[in-house]
């Protein structure tokens, strides 16, 4: 007996990156811009990283040195010992072509100086066809290939009341509309 396994064609070109791509978890280096005040800085501020070196793919130029990302505290948490650590983001990292997502190397950070380098992951993947460059990010939860169950139908346990209109306070009834109904012995309209 042989069994067959079929994997569409879209998913099987994720899974296999071609020699003319940029693999998910390429590493990029970025210098930050400013130095960050470990004391005064909250949650949710956002500071301004470049890209350290260009980012070529086949001679096509994908991001030039320089190009502006956003360096994101997303937490700031005071340890056991007294020092603070920053939980940092990274976002807006604009290609010709459209965003390419980041995940730091490493998300806990206690400084930030300007001219650090701050090394990050690819999220996505870069792949260049035939003239075109195209970015692909895979789906962030993984999707089942189980066939849902046909046995089970889900009963609800509450059906919602209809909506209504709820009268205002001392508001005077909506009249009905009005119909008209000629009396019996009126001629009718030939």
């Amino acid at each position: 007996m042989v069994a067959a396994l079929c994997i569409p064609s879209g998913l099987a070109l994720a899974q296999t990156p071609s020699e003319h791509s940029l693999p998910p978890g390429t590493r990029l280096d970025f210098v930050a811009d400013d130095t960050i005040n470990v004391e005064a800085v909250r949650a949710g501020g956002q500071y301004r990283v470049r890209l350290a070196r260009a980012l070529v793919l086949d001679g096509t130029p994908l991001a030039a040195a320089g190009t502006t990302a956003r360096l994101i505290v997303t937490e700031k948490i005071r340890r056991a010992d007294g020092s603070t650590e920053l939980r940092v983001a990274l976002a807006e990292f604009h290609l010709r072509q459209g965003e390419l997502p980041l995940t730091p190397v490493t998300p806990g950070v206690s400084a930030v100086t300007a001219g650090m380098t701050i090394s990050a992951l690819t999220n996505g993947s870069v792949e260049r066809i035939a003239d075109r460059v195209v970015i692909s990010v895979p789906v962030p939860v993984p999707l089942s290939t189980n066939p849902p169950n046909a046995a089970y139908s889900p009963i609800p346990v509450l059906t919602p009341r209809p909506l209504r209109p709820v009268p205002r306070r001392g508001a005077s009834p909506t009249p009905l509309p009005t119909t008209f109904n000629p009396p019996d012995d009126a001629p009718s309209p030939d």
